[in-house]
């Protein structure tokens, strides 16, 4: 943290020296300015960076050189990583130098006297020339193992008059700070050797203590096995005796039974070995079959897996041809709508101009007839004025009447031949109406026709919606059933694992069997039931069965085809799921009943080897005592 030497603060004498030792062109260059000037100095022990005149007129910051603020000859900012943006504040009241940390984070010194704790902002302290100012402390980065230096300064300061701002004599009647640098440098390091000593003897102290509670323990150990061991030797000498109590007689008929026991329990414990190795390599077999049909459902669920988004991806497809023909639909409607109002329209305008044309074509006629029946000639008896006779009058009157009647019949044709084309242009017209309006007609059916039809498509459509949305809730039952599906080819999973740890377990139990040679005799292991395997996967089909699916109308399709497959193929994986949880069920049924056994017989062999020890002693005892005297063997009374 801080330089631990205080070298940068000396004696007083050497403050003294370095300020007699600078030259009088500083102050001469100071009383360049109008007000306070301060003189920051390198030390060697600093940071690397120029002598520094900073005037105090206004109060003058401390900090880290940044972008806005760089190093200059007349201000205290620093090129230092140490340092804060913010880190001190210089400034010149009421005829003293003050000094103030602005909560940075390394610290401000004056003389190695920290003016704050870290981040917090001090109290402003006077300073005086010869002062030394420490800004930061020396910070060592790991990453790199470079060390960054702080900045440590000589401060000379001088009145807005040139005078010197020194310390003075009398300042304070504190016994403390009348002590020099060098003595309070040497006070300080005694008291951190001091500290450092306490440190090491409390370690020390710890230390003893951990080695003093050790011992104890271990003398309490000693202790109690001392006591053990003396209680065994009184349990050696108590056997002793009772060994030398015992008749010979008696101890060779025991040493008969024994052996014959023994024998007895070597058979069965031969026999029950025996099943004991059938019976695992039954459940070896089993194992390896719902491995087997662990494989089979999981290459099952993988192809129901992709079955089941393809169908996914058809149905997604089927409803979008869906909805783009009830759109296309829908559309012909409005337009076949549209066609036929028009289409009803034109036929009443069609009409009309008929029905115009008919009486046209009456009145025509009427004026045709009218004409006809005035062109005839008309008898009268004509008298001459003037005397002539009747032959030259008739004559002249039928003269007269030939020609007027000439005259009327040419006109008469004329109108009548335009009569007869106006009247065969009418026809012609009304023809075509006719036509027009059976044309009209027809295509009028011809529109209801398609209207129809596309009713009937869109009924088509609307059942074709109806079973797709069957079709998506059966997918939805499906995806559920294959989520349970997983979860059961999970605990198929935990089922292996379960059946790994018993093959374990009995092979624990054989070396048991194989390390314990003799078993009580009568001991005969109960063979585990065995149930019907098909009458349990009968079962399971009938409890698994899914229920049976027709969807309406569409049973010939694909859709419909793959749905029924993957049910069977669904029913088919529950089968064989109810066929593994069945065999797992009995497997934990046989192997709780093994272990039972299994702990009985090896508390039994327990026992038979703790029984069989003594009567082995017994024997070598009885052996020893035959073939050698007994006082020979426990030594006489006067040795």
């Amino acid at each position: 943290m801080a330089r631990d030497s205080l070298d940068m603060s000396g004696s007083d004498s050497e403050s003294e020296s370095l300020l007699d030792s600078i030259p009088d062109g500083s102050v001469r260059l100071s009383s360049a300015f109008n007000g306070p000037t301060a003189h920051l100095m390198w030390r060697p022990n600093s940071h690397k960076f120029d002598d520094r005149i900073v005037p105090l007129s206004e109060p003058a910051k401390v900090g880290r050189s940044v972008a806005k603020f760089k190093p200059a000859a007349h201000n205290a900012i620093f090129d230092c990583k140490v340092l804060s943006r913010n880190h001190a504040l210089l400034w010149y009241e009421d005829g003293r130098f003050l000094i103030q940390d602005t909560q940075s984070s390394n610290g401000t010194f004056v003389n190695n006297d920290r003016l704050s704790k870290g981040a917090e902002e001090s109290s402003p302290r006077e300073i005086f020339s010869g002062d030394i100012l420490q800004f930061g402390v020396d910070v060592i980065e790991n990453s790199k193992k470079v060390t960054h230096g702080c900045v440590i300064a000589l401060a000379r300061l001088f009145h807005p008059d040139g005078s010197e701002a020194r310390p003075l004599p009398n300042a304070t009647s504190d016994a403390f700070s009348s002590l020099t640098c060098g003595q309070r440098q040497s006070l300080v390091q005694v008291v951190m050797d001091a500290i450092q000593r306490e440190a090491a003897l409390r370690d020390k102290v710890q230390s003893l203590q951990l080695v003093i509670e050790q011992l104890m323990r271990a003398a309490e150990q000693s202790w109690e096995a001392m006591i053990d061991e003396e209680r065994l030797l009184n349990k050696i000498e108590s056997l002793e005796t009772k060994l030398a109590a015992i008749g010979e007689n008696n101890q060779t008929v025991e040493i008969n039974k024994l052996v014959q026991a023994k024998e007895t329990y070597e058979g069965v414990a031969k026999d029950s070995l025996s099943s004991i190795l059938q019976e695992k390599l039954m459940t070896l077999r089993k194992c390896d079959e719902l491995q087997y049909l662990q494989k089979i459902t999981n290459e099952e669920l993988t192809q129901l897996q992709t079955s089941n988004e393809a169908l996914k991806g058809q149905l997604a497809e089927m409803a979008d041809k869906c909805d783009a023909m009830k759109q296309q639909s829908e559309s012909l409607l409005e337009t076949h709508v549209r066609e036929k109002k028009e289409l009803e329209s034109k036929i009443a305008q069609h009409h009309e101009e008929l029905m115009k044309l008919t009486d046209n074509i009456a009145v025509l006629q009427a004026e045709l007839a009218a004409q006809k029946q005035a062109n005839k000639p008309k008898v009268e008896s004509p008298v001459s004025e003037k005397g002539l006779t009747i032959e030259d009058a008739a004559s002249e009157a039928e003269d007269k009447i030939s020609l007027d009647s000439f005259q009327g019949e040419t006109k008469n044709s004329k109108e009548i031949v335009r009569l007869e084309e106006t009247l065969q242009q009418l026809k012609a017209k009304l023809a075509k109406v006719e036509t027009e309006k059976a044309d009209l007609q027809t295509e009028l059916g011809d529109q209801k026709n398609l209207i129809e039809a596309t009713r009937a498509d869109l009924g088509c459509k609307i059942e074709l919606q109806v079973q797709l949305d069957m079709f998506k809730r059966e997918n939805a039952q499906l995806e559920l059933e294959v989520a349970k599906y997983k979860e059961q080819t999970k605990q198929l999973d935990a089922l292996a694992k379960e059946n790994a740890e018993l093959k374990k377990q009995q092979e624990q139990i054989w070396d048991l069997r194989t390390a314990g040679h003799q078993e009580p005799p009568g001991l005969q292991k109960p063979k585990p039931k065995m149930t019907n395997v098909d009458v349990q996967v009968s079962a399971a089909s009938t409890t698994f069965a899914p229920p049976s699916v027709a969807p309406p109308g569409a049973v010939d399709t694909e859709l419909a085809k793959e749905l029924r497959n993957l049910q069977i193929k669904l029913s088919t994986l529950k089968q064989s799921y109810a066929r593994c949880l069945e065999e797992k069920v009995e497997m934990r049924k046989e192997f709780d009943e093994m272990a039972k056994e299994y702990g009985g017989v090896a508390r039994q062999l327990n026992t038979v080897c703790r029984s069989a020890v003594v009567p082995l002693v017994i024997l070598c005892v009885a052996v020893v005592a035959v073939t050698q005297p007994f006082y020979s063997i426990f030594g006489s009374s006067k040795s």
